[in-house]
Order: structure tokens, then sequence, then C-alpha cells
């Protein structure tokens, strides 16, 4: 793992120093932008001595407590409303993009800054209008079974068509090879059986009768995978 110190500004390796940490930000962006001193200084401020950079590192071991999304697509004018049904907010490629999905789930905070570095409002915040975007409700986002993270991932729209599966390994803590070519389909079932070594949640049957070309297909998740279902309704299928 390779965490950019804030005030050095240099990568510190913590696997081969043996350096300890508690906690983390990350930025994530469709675009990279030219600088990120903005979100260094505003990760100093908060408090945290390190930052996680995609293009630096890919390592899914995760004591992540905020995920900084810079949107270069939303609008930095400030006129520019997410509440709009037709803000460029709901609009942008980060809510479609496939390894964006983890970005939205796995830290303890989201904080989207449009293209100007100014905040937009946090996972929370704007908890209700991510909804609408995304089919995800916010009581969702806290504890989502295990269906119901790979229903998502599969109507996400990656470059790469099995990045719908792998985008999920560092959510459900598996490992296997990236195998670019072998379709959507294949790449879920492989993920499956990994998930299936190590998971009790009972919810993956419910994808394993359906699989990855119904979410597709229909566009939706579905009843059973919306938030608040007991686990039970999955019988349904």
């Amino acid at each position: 793992m390779r965490l950019l110190n804030v005030e050095t500004r240099r990568l510190e390796n913590f696997i081969q120093t043996g350096i300890e940490w508690s906690s983390y930000t990350i930025l994530v962006t469709c675009t990279w932008p030219a600088t990120r001193n903005f979100w260094l200084t505003k990760s100093e401020q908060e408090g945290y001595q390190h930052n996680w950079i995609g293009t630096c590192c890919i390592d899914k071991s995760s004591k992540v407590q905020v995920c900084y999304a810079y949107l270069s697509d939303v609008d930095g004018t400030g006129s520019d409303d997410p509440g709009h049904k037709s803000s460029s907010f709901r609009k942008s490629r980060w809510f479609t993009r496939g390894w964006t999905l983890q970005e939205l789930l796995a830290p303890l905070e989201a904080v989207f800054l449009n293209r100007d570095w100014k905040e937009i409002g946090t996972r929370k915040s704007l908890g209700t209008i991510i909804a609408e975007v995304t089919g995800i409700s916010a009581a969702a986002l806290e504890n989502p079974f295990v269906a119901q993270k790979m229903s998502w991932a599969a109507l996400r729209k990656p470059t790469r068509e099995e990045d719908r599966a792998y985008s999920l390994m560092g959510l459900f803590g598996v490992n296997m090879p990236l195998l670019y070519g072998e379709g959507s389909q294949k790449a879920f079932a492989r993920l499956q059986r990994e998930i299936m070594k190590q998971s009790t949640d009972d919810s993956i049957f419910a994808w394993s009768n359906l699989g990855i070309e119904h979410w597709v297909s229909c566009g939706k998740a579905g009843p059973a995978m919306d938030p608040g279902n007991p686990l039970t309704q999955f019988n349904d299928f």
C-alpha cells in the first residue's frame, strides 16, 4: 500500500517500511485534473496525513475514511443545482462507470466536488438524489446484500464489460485473475465462486438463479433487490 503524504508530497510504502496508519482519504475522478493541490490541502485541513491516489497504486485494503469524488463533468459556476432533474451532477459519468461503485460503497463518507473543486455535498446530504440517479437508496448503502452489490454492478457501463465483475473484488475482499475477453457472464461466475468461499450471505443464490443477462436486459435491480426487503423475499425467484 502506497499513500501520499500531504505534508511532504511523497509516496510512502507502508508494507515495506512498516509504518502504521489509522486512516486516510482517497481522491477519485473520471478525468484527472492537472493539479491535486486543492485536494491535498483540504485533506490536511481535515486532519488527514495520508491520501490514496488511484493512479499511484491499486490496493483494495481499506481504512479509508473519506472519498473525495472530483467530478470534472459537473458545472462549477454554482448555478447547477443537484436537485434539478437536468443538473450536470445527475448526468455525471461517475454514476455509471464500473470502478466508481466501490468508491460509493466502501468509504465511511463520500464528498462530491465539482470541476472547480467546490463541494457539492456528501453521500449523506445528497442521499435522496443519489438514490434517484443510481437506484441505490441511503438504507441500502449502509449494509447491502451480496446480490444487491452484484446487481448494481451489472447495470454499470465500464469501458470493458468484465469490469462489472472485477470492480467488485475489493468490496468482497476476494482476488482472482483479470481475464479480459472472457465476457461479463464468465467473470461474474468466477466472482461468485470466490465470494461463496468466504461469505454466508444467501442472497448470492438469487443472483446465481438470474445472472447478469437478466439485470442488464431488465435495466433495474428488481423488487427483491430493494432495500428494506427481508432476505426471505429472495425466495420469490
